[in-house]
């Protein structure tokens, strides 16, 4: 996700005819930061054309920020970041023809959209990925298309944490990629015709979902809609508690050293003063023996 900086410059260009863009350029290895808007909630109607535009004016590397709305299809032809952080009120609408988002670039992530209304011919899809390479989709809800997702010739792209849903074909994949994540968020994406079963409560599907097309499947599908956000798992947990454990010991360990440590010193010090105090008085009293033998003496000679 993109981190705004202080230095970030900020320009909005608006009209009758452009209100169409409102940019944001971020200096930095992060490149132009695009926030493709405003939104509706603002009262100002939505261009769908917007986030086609915001291709288009692109370069390789730039990141897309788009307001909520609804947009036209889509076609990704460069390395770019699409992002929206409400699904449910950025809807990007095929109206019924061809392919809703089209991704035909490597190194392409995009995230937080409702996809919907593909064409009903063919390949038409929510989501078409055709001969591409190290593309991230996830935090998408894929509904009402022919297929939700089509790939083809597609190798080592991540689909993961989506919503696919009520769609003619769920899925096609005859290329090789991953479909789930075994990191943090621990899972791969809800379909809700899965007919597996989520026996021991953890939030997962304990069956694979198979994707048709090829050898690829979900091998860690949500139990629910959006399962992700709130998904912990038990390994995190007990992980997170012995860590706590391992820590605790250490603390106490680090007490005790520190008690131990104090009274041997402690009990050095009192050592060491006390000799030096016995060697002090042993002294004075050797002083002091010394002083009267003599001043015996001169009065012994005075006497004489």
């Amino acid at each position: 996700m993109i981190q705004m900086t202080p230095g970030t410059k900020s320009l909005r260009k608006s009209g009758a005819i452009s209100c169409l863009l409102a940019a944001m350029l971020v200096t930095g290895s992060f490149g132009l930061f695009l926030a493709v808007g405003p939104s509706e909630a603002q009262g100002v109607p939505v261009n769908p054309n917007y986030i086609r535009n915001a291709i288009d004016a692109a370069n390789v590397g730039d990141t897309i920020w788009v307001e909520p709305g609804t947009y036209n299809s889509i076609v990704i032809d460069k390395e770019l970041t699409i992002i929206s952080n409400n699904s449910a009120e950025t809807i990007i609408d095929g109206q019924g023809s061809l392919s809703v988002i089209t991704i035909v670039s490597d190194w392409v992530a995009i995230s937080g959209f409702t996809v919907t209304g593909s064409g009903n011919v063919s390949f038409d899809a929510g989501i078409m990925m055709a001969g591409v390479n190290n593309c991230t989709v996830e935090n998408m809800t894929v509904t009402g298309n022919r297929y939700g997702m089509f790939l083809t010739a597609c190798y080592g792209n991540i689909i993961h944490s989506n919503n696919i849903i009520n769609n003619t074909h769920q899925a096609y994949d005859d290329g090789l990629n991953t479909w789930y994540v075994e990191e943090e968020a621990g899972g791969g994406n809800y379909w809700d015709d899965s007919e597996a079963e989520d026996d021991d409560g953890d939030g997962l599907m304990d069956t694979a979902y198979t994707i048709i097309g090829g050898a690829n499947k979900d091998s860690s599908s949500w139990a629910e809609k959006d399962g992700w956000l709130s998904f912990e798992p038990e390994d995190k947990i007990e992980v997170n508690a012995l860590s706590m454990m391992i820590i605790g010991m250490g603390v106490v360990f680090s007490i005790l050293a520190i008690l131990w440590m104090s009274t041997h010193f402690t009990g050095v010090m009192i050592q060491k003063l006390e000799a030096n105090r016995k060697a002090k008085s042993s002294q004075e009293g050797a002083g002091e023996t010394e002083t009267v033998a003599a001043i015996a003496a001169a009065i012994d000679t005075r006497r004489q």
